[in-house]
């Protein structure tokens, strides 16, 4: 529905991921992966500061699951 004179909104630009965190020992490193619910694209973390970079990158993207996947 438009109005005479207005523009609808822009549609809102929306990523989904999967987060996956886990850890191969008691005393061993967290890691994390990520999977993205559109394409099915997963990609890898071996510590939080690389999947938080990837997230704040991804927020800065218009297309979201726009990475190569990482082997896990």
């Amino acid at each position: 529905m438009t109005f005479q004179g207005h523009q609808p909104p822009p549609a809102p630009v929306y990523h989904s991921y999967l987060v996956r965190l886990w850890q191969e020992g008691p005393s061993a490193s967290w890691r994390a992966s990520v999977q993205c619910v559109r394409t099915g694209t997963t990609v890898c973390f071996v510590d939080r500061q690389e999947l938080l970079t990837f997230l704040v990158a991804q927020m800065e993207e218009s297309q979201s699951c726009s990475v190569s996947p990482k082997p896990c």
